[in-house]
């Protein structure tokens, strides 16, 4: 029986081969990923009221994962942080690159942590996709 072995040189061009075909795959995800926090953390902060904000956006087997957090100053009332958390969704909802069937998940928080309000306030049964937002506010993608 003759076994063939590869050489240490073809081995290595195969290695490279694969380190050269999975790196920039790994980039384009990683890129990705900064650039749908970007877009959500960009998004939220450009609301009157809202401090900072901060997400995490993962792509799995799944889908994508969209959860975040959007912060008030301390002294901002549950009514008035509903009213942040509906233009948050409302600005989300506006924008084309979000597609509808998008569930971001985030609830808008204080600094303090004393005050946390989610989307149940605004009458949505858990996290809403941007489809439901989308109707519930008359919105069309790329309006102003």
């Amino acid at each position: 029986m003759t076994t063939r072995t590869t050489s240490a040189p073809s081995r290595w061009i195969i290695g490279l081969t694969a380190v050269i075909t999975v790196l920039p795959l790994m980039g384009c995800s990683a890129a990705a990923e900064s650039n749908c926090e970007g877009l959500y953390e960009g998004l939220a902060e450009s609301v009157k009221g809202v401090e900072s904000a901060d997400f995490d956006c993962t792509k799995g087997p799944s889908g994508e994962s969209t959860l975040g957090k959007v912060y008030v100053a301390d002294d901002v009332t549950e009514d008035q942080a509903t009213a942040i958390l509906e233009e948050v969704y409302k600005a989300y909802a506006r924008q084309p690159e979000i597609d509808s069937a998008q569930r971001p998940s985030f609830g808008i928080v204080s600094e303090n942590g004393s005050l946390a309000v989610g989307a149940d306030k605004l009458g949505f049964d858990g996290g809403p996709n941007m489809n439901e937002v989308r109707e519930k506010y008359g919105i069309n993608p790329g309006d102003s």
